[in-house]
């Protein structure tokens, strides 16, 4: 864990009596509330980012979420529920007779997906208003009882939610009779399931979120606490001791472990031990109500017999988890570039230059001067689309940005949302097509002296498995 990894980390329990109290959470809640009401596009649909057009992706996932407050907490319905409920479903409705024209027309079979099975969840909750063309469900409902077992793990959990609430119990309790018989049972990691766990670029294709729907599945389809405590014994394993990799991934997983339910695997307060060459991790700092603890090792204490790691859990039913990490400091010159065959990302640094024969990009070879433009090109390559990608480019000490406005952009038939910070630029693109994506970011040079260049690093958001970074390269400004 990088230490500032662990100074975010500190910070954030530090905030946690702040973050619960009373009167903060009313006013956050309204706070929110009302920045959704006015970040609506005119269409009553929500974008990723401002200015960015609308997505239904988005739209849904909000839309569930207020869903499952209301099925939870009996949090009432924002007044703009319902308006952004029939915005979508029209866009779903159009997506359909467009489907079915294309089975028509082109014989193009029409087969469920999981946007729609992710609609068809969220109108079975209590108080969302049924679309007013009942031709989607009517669709969905008929493919589904044929075309379920070819559908991935997350698809037919939720499937089975959508059917039990619409009254096809029997069909509910086949699709959850099948999940289980695929899962593995482990004593220490709990019910997962080894495939069809893929992964995907999708904001909703998530192992962690995927677990989260089979757990409320579980529970409702098939009343089956004992296989859903199974499963949320894996989503605490997942926890360790940061993050369940998403925002989205983390709000599903608490969804799922408020249910309710069975053992309360987190009500034990025996503190977990550690010893690590047979020697106890010191808990004279554990923290209270968490039991969270930690120690830290200089170099010169740690011998090779500490690699022999003993840990003893806290209590018959509780779950703990814990991990060592090893900090460093590196240069950021030696790091070599991550690029994986799905995506990649390579940045280049060129000197721009005005001529009698205009504008061109030259390479850097001879030292740059206080007042030059620097150009940052990135050069981005997919094996497929990607959904909801970040991309974030450091830029060397030396230079300061031409654009320093933040906004939405349309570059080569990709929009994006453009953010300048401190240190870096960030793009947070909708989507990314398969194939080569170029961007190009201004600079002008400051000071002189050597500097590190910086890397770019891409990454989608809701799917952190795909990733990759760039190198690094030395930038000299004023002679040698």
């Amino acid at each position: 864990m990088l230490r500032a990894d662990v100074q975010h980390e500190t910070a954030a329990r530090a905030r946690l009596g702040d973050l619960f109290g009373e009167d903060r959470l009313k006013n956050e809640q309204a706070r929110c509330i009302e920045k959704l009401r006015l970040s609506r596009n005119g269409d009553g649909r929500w974008p990723w980012f401002p200015g960015g057009p609308s997505s239904d992706y988005i739209t849904l996932y909000i839309l569930t979420g207020f869903a499952r407050l209301n099925h939870l907490a009996d949090l009432a319905y924002p007044d703009f529920f319902a308006s952004a409920t029939e915005s979508l479903d029209r866009r779903v409705s159009k997506d359909v007779k467009e489907r079915l024209l294309m089975e028509k027309r082109d014989k193009i079979p029409f087969r469920v997906n999981g946007f729609d099975i992710r609609w068809m969840y969220m109108h079975s909750f209590a108080g969302v208003a049924p679309s007013k063309d009942k031709e989607p469900e009517k669709q969905f409902v008929a493919h589904l009882k044929k075309e379920w077992p070819d559908l991935g793990l997350e698809s037919q959990a939720l499937a089975a939610i959508a059917m039990k609430r619409r009254g096809e119990a029997a069909l509910a309790k086949e699709i959850m009779a099948s999940i289980k018989e695929r899962g593995v049972l482990s004593e220490e990691l709990g019910m997962c399931w080894k495939v069809p766990y893929f992964f995907s670029s999708s904001v909703f294709s998530a192992p962690v979120s995927t677990q989260a729907l089979i757990v409320e599945a579980f529970r409702e389809v098939t009343q089956d606490e004992e296989s859903a405590e199974a499963c949320n014994v894996w989503l605490l394993k997942q926890k360790q001791t940061q993050d369940w990799t998403t925002t989205a991934a983390t709000a599903d997983a608490i969804y799922a472990l408020m249910l309710g339910g069975g053992a309360d695997l987190l009500a034990g307060d025996k503190l977990a031990e550690v010893t690590l060459g047979g020697v106890k991790v010191p808990t004279d700092n554990a923290e209270k109500g968490t039991g969270m603890y930690s120690h830290r090792y200089a170099a010169d204490e740690i011998k090779p017999e500490m690699g022999e790691i003993t840990f003893t859990g806290a209590g018959e039913k509780g779950v703990a988890w814990g991990g060592v990490h090893w900090s460093y400091f590196e240069d950021v010159l030696k790091v070599r570039a991550h690029e994986p065959k799905e995506l990649s990302v390579e940045k280049k640094y060129y000197k721009k230059t005005k001529g009698a024969k205009g504008t061109r990009l030259a390479a850097i070879g001879e030292a740059l001067e206080p007042g030059d433009e620097l150009v940052a090109r990135i050069e981005i390559k997919s094996d497929r689309s990607y959904e909801f990608v970040h991309l974030s480019d450091g830029r060397p000490a030396c230079a300061e940005p031409e654009d320093v406005l933040s906004s939405y952009r349309w570059r080569d038939g990709v929009g994006y949302y453009q953010s300048t910070k401190d240190t870096a630029t960030h793009y947070y693109i909708d989507r990314l097509n398969k194939g080569v994506f170029v961007l190009e970011t201004s600079y002008r040079v400051q000071q002189k002296g050597v500097f590190s260049g910086g890397i770019a690093t891409i990454q989608c958001m809701y799917a952190p498995e795909f990733t990759a970074h760039s190198s690094a390269e030395s930038i000299r400004v004023g002679a040698k």
